[in-house]
């Protein structure tokens, strides 16, 4: 599927979809701070203001949608995982810089995973995979759910966005790849502790999201799902 074509073809898909994604997601930022105004006074709402933002995201953009060309093995699975970095990229976003995980953003990755789950296996012709490819998302969905929903029934507050996007997120990826997007989750929340620390301006009680780094973890794992090719649920 690669040559010089696509891959050029891709790096303007990349461009073009990253500023419209940015766009977007201002919007989104914009849309509910007008009917919230305290989230703009508690929170970052002009974080994606910032002139460095649009070469940054656009980059972003550009680099996994080739990297998606490499790595996708048909055209459903390419189609799949543009639209996926797109959602993931705007929930990243808001979450930053609001605290709030958009529900619409949810939903459409609730439906192309729904899709691709059917569809795929239909155009690879291996139609038995629809029912273990539902199984396994299910499973996903519930682990998901179970595992951030455990900590609040201790006392300690998870937002019901970060619920609700890690039950997408473990439908999406299927447990395993939940598991993994998690570990990656885990290592960026680590890494932001270490600098906290460092610069001092933070420490362990510091509030954070969780929505971007395990976006991004997300990402990755849909990219280069490593555990999936070491750990077999059938």
């Amino acid at each position: 599927m690669f040559n010089w074509l696509t891959a050029t073809v891709f790096a303007v898909l990349g461009l073009i979809v990253g500023f419209l994604s940015l766009k977007i997601a201002k919007k989104q930022i914009a849309v509910r701070v007008e009917k919230i105004p305290e989230l703009g006074e508690k929170f970052n709402p002009a974080l994606l203001e910032r002139k460095w933002i649009p070469y940054f995201w656009v980059i972003c953009f550009i680099v996994l949608y080739i990297v998606s060309l490499l790595t996708c093995s048909n055209l459903i699975s390419l189609i799949y995982t543009v639209i996926f970095i797109f959602c993931s990229f705007n929930i990243a976003a808001v979450d930053l810089a609001i605290r709030r995980i958009p529900n619409e953003l949810l939903l459409i990755l609730l439906l192309i995973s729904i899709i691709r789950d059917i569809v795929e296996p239909i155009v690879t012709k291996n139609t038995s995979d629809i029912k273990y490819n539902l199984i396994y998302a299910l499973i996903g969905i519930v682990g998901g759910f179970v595992l951030y929903i455990i900590p609040s029934l201790f006392g300690i507050y998870i937002g019901s966005g970060d619920i609700k996007l890690s039950a997408v997120i473990g439908f999406s990826l299927g447990i395993i790849g939940y598991i993994q997007a998690m570990l990656i989750m885990a290592f960026i929340m680590f890494v932001y502790l270490v600098i906290l620390l460092i610069t001092k301006k933070g420490g362990l009680k510091t509030k954070a999201p969780m929505g971007p780094s395990l976006a991004v973890g997300a990402v990755f794992t849909l990219l280069f799902p490593f555990l999936q090719g070491h750990i077999n649920l059938w």
